[in-house]
C-alpha cells in the first residue's frame, strides 16, 4: 500500500473512531424521566421530558442534518402530539396528560430487551418473542399516519428492543416511545428497513452469539415485505453502518462484534432473498 492509501485508511479509521465516540454519547443520553405505576396487566408508565431535552434535541437535529442521518428528535409539543396520535391510531389506546408535565401511557408486559436478557427464558421463547415483535412492526408499517401535515405509512424512528414490550402470556408485542421521527429523504422502503435494522442489531446485542443466527432467521422469516428486505440488504452490504452515529448509538457494541454481526446478517439476508420464507413462516406472517 502506497503512502496515499495509508493516509486514506488512517482517515477512515479516524472517522470511525469519532462516529463510535459520538454514538456512545447518543446511546447513553436519556431525554425522559420514567416512572412505573400499577401492576400487570393494567400497568402504566409515566414519562416526562428532562430539563435539558429541548437544547439537546436542537443540537442533535443540527448534527443529524449535517451527517444526512434522515432522523430527527421531536420537540416537546410535537413529541406529545405524536405520542397521543400514534397510540390511538396504532393500538386504539388513550394516553393521559397528567399534572406536573407527566404523560401516562399503557404498558403491556416488559421491555423486549429485558425479556431477551433474562436467564430464566429459553432460547425458543426468545426467538418466539422476536418473531412476534417483528410481525407487529411490519403490521404497523402498513398503517397510514399523519406526519407533518401529510399521510404516509408509519415508521418508528428508533425501533430497538428497548422500545417494544413483550407479553409472553398473550404472545403480544407493543411498540412505544415515538419521540424520534424519520425525515422524508430516505423513502418508504428505506424508513422501514431502518426500523428493521434497529430491531435486528439491538436484538443481537442482547443475545449470546450462539443464538444470533437463529434469531436473524426467525426475524427475517417473520418480515414479509421483500422490498424492505432488499433495501436493508443493500444498506448492510455497503458498510456505511460502521460510520453511522445514530446506528452505533442504538446498538452499543464493539467494532469487532459489530463487523461480525453485520457479516452474519448480510449472509442471512442474501439467503432469505434468494429462497424466500419457509412455508411455515409464510403462513404465520400477518398480511398488511
Amino acid at each position: 500500500m502506497d503512502r496515499r492509501g495509508e493516509r486514506r485508511m488512517a482517515f477512515r479509521e479516524g472517522l470511525a473512531c469519532l462516529a463510535r465516540l459520538a454514538g456512545w454519547f447518543v446511546g447513553n443520553l436519556s431525554l425522559n424521566t420514567l416512572r412505573m405505576t400499577g401492576e400487570r396487566p393494567g400497568r402504566k408508565v409515566l414519562k416526562r421530558r428532562r430539563w435539558y431535552a429541548a437544547p439537546v434535541a436542537v443540537a442533535g437535529n443540527v448534527y443529524a442534518a449535517m451527517l444526512g442521518l434522515n432522523i430527527r428528535v421531536l420537540h416537546n409539543r410535537a413529541w406529545l402530539r405524536r405520542e397521543v396520535t400514534l397510540y390511538r391510531r396504532l393500538y386504539g389506546e388513550r394516553v393521559v396528560w397528567k399534572a406536573g408535565g407527566w404523560l401516562e401511557v399503557p404498558c403491556l408486559g416488559d421491555a423486549l430487551s429485558v425479556f431477551l436478557g433474562s436467564p430464566h427464558q429459553t432460547g425458543a421463547a426468545k426467538l418466539r418473542a422476536l418473531a412476534t415483535a417483528t410481525r407487529d412492526l411490519e403490521r404497523l408499517h402498513g398503517i397510514r399516519v399523519e406526519e407533518n401535515g401529510t399521510f404516509r405509512r408509519f415508521s418508528h424512528g428508533d425501533a430497538c428492543v428497548c422500545n417494544v414490550t413483550y407479553c409472553p402470556e398473550l404472545d403480544g408485542a407493543h411498540w412505544f416511545d415515538f419521540e424520534n421521527v424519520h425525515t422524508g429523504k430516505g423513502g418508504e422502503e428505506w424508513r422501514h428497513a431502518d426500523d428493521f435494522r434497529a430491531l435486528l442489531f439491538t436484538a443481537a446485542g442482547c443475545l449470546p452469539e450462539s443464538l444470533v443466527g437463529q434469531a436473524f432467521d426467525a426475524m427475517l422469516e417473520a418480515y414479509a415485505d421483500r422490498a424492505v428486505l432488499q433495501a436493508l440488504a443493500e444498506r448492510v452490504a455497503s458498510g456505511r453502518l460502521a460510520f453511522d452515529t445514530y446506528h452505533l448509538g442504538q446498538v452499543g457494541m464493539s467494532p469487532v462484534l459489530h463487523k461480525r454481526l453485520a457479516g452474519l446478517l448480510s449472509e442471512r439476508l442474501e439467503a432469505r432473498l434468494r429462497h424466500g420464507p419457509s412455508a411455515q413462516a409464510a403462513r404465520s406472517v400477518n398480511p398488511i
